[in-house]
């Protein structure tokens, strides 16, 4: 078991002693206020203790799932069965409390209904005087349809049609034209458009305000689009030196650093030769002495 496993285990064990002895305390008072009165508030802290319990019984499981890993004394296995009983003896109780607590659910009233109905200003619509043409033609000739106005009467010759006839007007693609009325018997609608610009400037006014608004700021966003665009080539622009610049640096530094290399190259061969060429004089000068020493002794 790891160090935070084990500080875990004491908490809970030592935060589930507290919190039994906390809704012991709890339940005994709440039976005796029951005794005497009950209201609401009273059936919150119901419902806050059956909270409690539940995370008393998270608690109390936890207790036991770290205790499974170890030997528990027999003592303390004793206590969390005195534990769990508690616990079930207080979850009746607060159960069989809130059985006899009736629940009151209050009702909002509803704020719609008592809202004002919005009233409806009609728009003012212009006066036409009645035309004198219009009180010449009989009001018959008005309300009557075409279908109600006697026709004279068509010769039999001219009922039976041709075929060019049939070709030409097909009565079931030919479509149906009411009738026209004369001009001068109805008044002439006034359009939506001549409506709202006689009958409502305030709306004019506005709509010239916003579009007067809306191009100000049409403009200056095209200001501020234009002065980032600047800005933005200019930043560009210096970037653009910079790196110029970085890249003739480089390549001056190559250049020097093949130019080195070369020299390094030969001067490597040259030294080497000339190491060579030192170590082989002196072997030959110790041989050298060596066989004179050697002659010197056998003369």
């Amino acid at each position: 078991m790891t160090f935070q496993s084990v500080e875990r285990y004491n908490h809970d064990r030592i935060n589930l002693g507290r919190l039994v002895k906390r809704l012991e305390k709890s339940v005994v008072g709440q039976k005796e206020e029951k005794q005497q009165q009950w209201e609401a508030e009273e059936r919150l802290s119901l419902q806050r203790t059956s909270q409690k319990i539940k995370y008393a019984r998270t608690l109390l499981n936890n207790v036991e799932l770290h205790g499974e890993a170890e030997t528990l004394e027999q003592s303390r296995r004793a206590h969390l069965d005195s534990v769990r009983s508690t616990l079930d003896r207080l979850e009746s109780a607060v159960n069989e409390l809130s059985r006899r607590t009736p629940s009151k659910r209050v009702r909002i009233t509803p704020l719609l209904p008592t809202l004002p109905l919005p009233k409806f200003e009609e728009e003012p619509r212009p006066h036409t005087p009645p035309d004198s043409h219009s009180e010449d033609v009989a009001p018959e000739s008005i309300l009557l349809p075409s279908e109600q106005i006697p026709s004279p009467p068509v010769p039999a010759i001219e009922l039976l049609l041709s075929s060019s006839d049939t070709f030409r007007s097909d009565p079931m693609t030919s479509p149906l034209i009411p009738p026209s009325l004369p001009a001068s018997s109805l008044p002439p609608k006034p359009t939506s458009s001549t409506t709202l610009a006689t009958g409502n400037p305030s709306f004019t006014r506005n709509s010239n305000l916003l579009h007067d608004e809306l191009s100000s700021q049409l403009a200056q966003m095209a200001a501020q689009l234009k002065q980032n665009a600047i800005h933005f080539s200019k930043s560009l622009g210096k970037d653009q030196v910079l790196v110029e610049e970085a890249a003739v640096k480089l390549d001056e530094n190559y250049d020097m650093m093949k130019r080195e290399r070369l020299r390094v190259r030969d001067f490597k061969g040259k030294s080497g030769s000339t190491t060579c060429l030192v170590v082989m004089s002196v072997v030959v000068v110790m041989i050298a002495f060596f066989m004179m020493v050697m002659l010197i002794r056998w003369t």
